[in-house]
């Protein structure tokens, strides 16, 4: 099983930041379809700039997302594609091409059987989550619970691959010694049998799974806004939240806040 992940975050107006730290489960051979529906996606509503005039330029930008690569090679970035503008325009025609791209890349994901995870802070500092002393940041604990609790009910025979979204190579360094250390050394890491313990962090440009995890964690921080400043984006959110990990006993789910507790076990 592959679980992608990535983080979005902005500076909060009552100070500190928002933070969430999400994305999803799905097994290889749906994952391979899913990076179909996301390239016949990108053909259909990319559309590369070349020589078109700004005139031009303009009047596509109505139905299709202009870019300066081919658009199969184009990265999806859910801040590019979710803007406020974007999204007021939706809500008004049900048209902008962005939150159509959302759309179908999310309905993608669900057809696949796509499991959502995350984990939603509000850090005062994002040093918090990158360098604490040799710990693991508890975002990172909580997050990890829970794709242990899927693994364990759904696929007790199977292990799950942790794929990030590169951050710097040396803060993706020092987290991947720190996953180690807490699947090895923590009382609560060691009943954590079914995670491969060391990450593969990925360059978000050319893996398809970062950027569908890129625009789940982007839905997820959008929500912890006061109600008057979230971007209208909530029937995507809804999509998000309905495949969202729930156990079977319904005392996990898959997405969670976290109190600005910041250290996981050693």
């Amino acid at each position: 099983m592959l679980v992608f992940l990535d983080e979005s975050y902005e500076v909060a107006t009552e100070g500190g930041y928002r933070h969430a730290y999400a994305g999803f489960g799905i097994d290889e051979l749906n994952y391979r379809r899913l990076m179909a529906a996301v390239h016949q996606a990108k053909l259909r509503l990319f559309r590369q700039a070349g020589s078109m005039t700004p005139d031009e330029i303009h009047a596509a930008r109505a139905t299709q997302i202009i870019t300066e690569e081919a658009p199969e090679d184009a990265e999806l970035k859910a801040t590019k594609l979710l803007t406020a503008k974007q999204a007021k325009w939706h809500a008004s025609y049900g048209n902008a091409p962005g939150l159509l791209m959302a759309e179908t890349l999310l309905d993608a994901l669900s057809a696949g059987g796509g499991i959502v995870f995350g984990v939603l802070s509000a850090p005062s500092n994002l040093r918090e989550l990158q360098d604490r002393g040799g710990h693991l940041p508890i975002q990172f604990c909580r997050l990890l619970e829970r794709v242990e609790s899927w693994m364990r009910e759904q696929h007790d025979d199977r292990a799950a691959v942790i794929v990030p979204d590169t951050v710097h190579e040396g803060i993706d360094r020092q987290l991947s010694k720190r996953i180690a250390d807490y699947l090895f050394r923590s009382s609560d890491g060691k009943r954590m049998r079914h995670l491969v313990p060391n990450p593969f962090w990925v360059d978000s440009h050319s893996t398809t799974g970062s950027q569908v995890a890129d625009l789940v964690a982007h839905i997820l921080m959008n929500s912890m806004r006061p109600a008057g400043q979230r971007k209208a984006i909530d029937h995507l959110w809804r999509k998000v939240v309905s495949m969202e990990y729930r156990s079977t006993d319904g005392r996990t789910r898959g997405i969670r806040r976290v109190v600005q507790k910041t250290t996981g076990g050693s």
